[in-house]
């Protein structure tokens, strides 16, 4: 049986990250421009972009209905179905961020301001974006190798899944500051 406060901490934050959903449904509703470039669309505030995220996002969050564990029957298809959904959302994530083609972040922290509030952490959007592709490559690595090394090899890793889960809870933090200035804040550059 799961322990009580990791179910509550789990719903609490998959219930953050719905709410800026619902604020972010209204904007779907926009039409499509008649004339744009794919590689701006794509990204960020652009209408594929857009779309993408809110995709991406829904996949990240439908994916961690594995963190609750409610049945052991079932454990090894809620951890493929963890797999596949927050692979696919964290590749729909990096996307809209500009992977690999018009990645603003390579150093995300030089876009943290620290005298400008609120506003001065727009970095967080890029240092999000690092960290779905540090967890989409720790899943995989999770899924596809850790079962396979050898016992040796298994000490050294021993404590990915903690790092892993460590990881997954900065992206909660970084991520909803980043909703958080765009849905709530209308900061423009945080798109």
């Amino acid at each position: 049986m799961p322990s009580i406060v990791r179910v509550v901490v789990n719903a609490i934050l998959i219930a953050s990250v719905s709410y800026f959903l619902l604020l972010a449904t209204p904007a779907l509703a926009t039409p499509i421009k008649s004339a744009y470039s794919l590689l701006l669309d794509i990204r960020g505030g652009g209408w594929i972009g857009y779309r993408l995220a809110f995709i991406g996002t829904i996949l990240l969050l439908a994916g961690q209905v594995y963190s609750f564990k409610l049945s052991q029957r079932h454990s090894k298809k809620l951890l493929d179905m963890h797999c596949y959904l927050t692979i696919a959302g964290g590749v729909l994530i990096l996307i809209h961020s500009g992977f690999p083609f018009a990645f603003r972040y390579a150093n995300p922290f030089t876009s943290i301001y620290a005298g400008m509030g609120i506003q001065g952490l727009v970095g967080a959007q890029g240092i999000a974006a690092w960290l779905v592709f540090i967890l989409v490559i720790s899943g995989a690595f999770g899924k596809y190798i850790y079962g396979k090394i050898s016992p040796g090899w298994r000490r050294i890793f021993k404590n990915w899944l903690l790092l892993h889960i460590a990881l997954t809870g900065a992206l909660y933090v970084t991520g909803m500051i980043h909703l958080f200035l765009v849905l709530v804040v209308k900061h423009i550059s945080a798109i």
